[in-house]
């Protein structure tokens, strides 16, 4: 079921998910081993597809001030310890949340702007968490985070993402209480992750770099090239 949050703070039903989405049964293991990734010792594992994580970043991106969206995917429980494994296939962004820098609300407009979204999309998946930002304030949950948790994603299994686009630092948080979860909890992998296996990273600014190219091999290369010129310089002076 998804709600709006009335200006009063009651919430308002928007539309409901029929029948409600429970999750299969699955091997934590298994699950992260079927996407090439590490087995979490976190609470859950939340393993978002490279496609659905770029998307994501580059919403982030997109504007100086606080933007968001919708996670959609599928949900796994273990059944011997009950960890879950949220996978996270796609993005959606709320077109039409109210936006400022420091504030960002789910409002009707944008929940339907959500709805049509999803149904041309993947009107199967379920919603399983939310992501918004902090740019250049740090990844937390604020009182109005905490409230919109509560409001539309109070299962176990769904989780909030803060990313800060400029400090290039990223959170997590799990459950209708919140809880932050360690950053190893998430983990990229690829559509077909039988070409590489992709390892959990340790910290947010190692996992902003697996999401784009980093300075480094360009610097080396252009320090060849240069080398290379540099050598045929000499020997064509040597010649002459």
């Amino acid at each position: 079921m998804v709600r709006s949050l009335t200006e009063t703070g009651r919430p308002r039903l928007i539309w409901r998910d029929a029948p409600p989405f429970v999750p299969t049964m699955r091997p934590a293991a298994d699950a992260a081993r079927e996407r090439g990734l590490e087995p979490s010792r976190a609470a859950a594992l939340v393993a978002v597809r490279r496609t659905a994580w770029n998307a994501m970043w580059a919403h982030a991106r997109s504007s100086p001030v606080e933007v968001g969206g919708v996670l959609l995917g599928a949900v796994t429980r273990d059944p011997v310890t009950g960890r879950h494994t949220i996978d996270v296939t796609d993005f959606v962004a709320a077109r039409g949340a109210l936006e400022s820098s420091t504030y960002f609300k789910l409002t009707p407009a944008a929940w339907e702007h959500i709805a049509q979204a999803r149904a041309r999309l993947q009107p199967d998946l379920p919603i399983v968490g939310w992501c918004h930002t902090h740019p250049d304030l740090g990844v937390f949950f604020s009182a109005t985070d905490r409230a919109t948790q509560r409001a539309f994603f109070a299962e176990p299994w769904n989780v909030g993402l803060v990313i800060d686009p400029v400090r290039n630092e990223l959170a997590v948080f799990l459950g209708g209480d919140a809880t932050r979860l360690p950053i190893e909890a998430i983990q990229v992998y690829d559509a077909f992750p039988s070409v590489e296996t992709p390892k959990a990273w340790s910290s947010p600014a190692s996992i902003v770099a697996s999401s784009r190219p980093g300075p480094a091999p360009r610097r080396a290369l252009a320090a060849a090239l240069a080398l290379l010129l540099a050598v045929f310089w000499l020997l064509r002076r040597r010649r002459g």
